[in-house]
C-alpha cells in the first residue's frame, strides 16, 4: 500500500491535489498508513489538511468542512466573521468567482443571512456547493501540491459522501 500511495503522491507534485481514502477493518493499520503517508507527503513539501467523520454529534459536511477550515489556517473554533473572511479573501487570491466563496461559506455552515443563495433551493445549492468545493480544492493544489486526508468516513452523513465524491471527480 505504502508503495502505491508514493507513486500517487509522485503524480500530485504537479498540481493536482490527492485524496487519500484508506479503508479496511479495525485493526488493519490504517491510521499507521494514514500517519506514515502524511509524514512523507510533509517531508515531499505538500499540505496536509485533515477531517474527520463523528460517529455522534458530527454536522453536514462535517469532515469536508475541517479539511477547509485546515486549507484557511482555521480551526473549528474560529467566528463567523472570521471564517466568513478568511473565505472571501483566499477566493479572491486563488481567483474563484464570487459567488464560489458564499458556496464554501454554506459548506462551512457560515452563511450569512441575507445571501445571494437565498434564492436558490436546496437541491442547486448542494450542486452549486460540491462545484465551488472542487473548484477551490483544486485551485489550492495549483498553488502547493496538497493532500487532503478524511477519516471514519463510515460515520459519514450523506451530504459528505456527495462532497467526497465531488472531491474525488478529476480535475476540471
Amino acid at each position: 500500500e505504502m508503495k502505491t500511495l508514493l507513486l500517487a503522491l509522485e503524480g500530485a507534485r504537479g498540481g493536482q491535489a490527492l485524496l487519500l481514502a484508506i479503508e479496511g477493518e479495525a485493526g488493519l493499520g490504517k491510521s499507521r498508513l494514514k500517519w506514515e503517508i502524511s509524514r512523507v507527503a510533509r517531508e515531499m513539501g505538500f499540505g496536509v489538511h485533515e477531517g474527520g467523520a463523528r460517529a455522534f454529534g458530527g454536522s453536514a459536511y462535517g469532515p469536508v468542512a475541517e479539511l477547509v477550515l485546515s486549507t484557511l489556517d482555521l480551526h473549528g473554533r474560529s467566528s463567523a466573521k472570521d471564517v466568513q473572511a478568511s473565505v472571501e479573501r483566499r477566493a479572491r487570491d486563488l481567483g474563484l468567482a464570487g459567488s464560489d466563496s458564499h458556496h464554501l461559506a454554506d459548506i462551512l455552515g457560515v452563511r450569512p443571512s441575507p445571501s445571494p443563495l437565498d434564492h436558490l433551493d436546496a437541491k442547486a445549492i448542494r450542486l452549486n456547493d460540491m462545484i465551488a468545493l472542487r473548484g477551490y480544492l483544486g485551485a489550492e493544489a495549483r498553488v502547493a501540491p496538497r493532500l487532503y486526508v478524511l477519516e471514519a468516513m463510515h460515520w459519514a452523513d450523506e451530504l459528505t459522501r456527495a462532497a467526497v465524491e465531488a472531491m474525488a471527480l478529476a480535475p476540471d
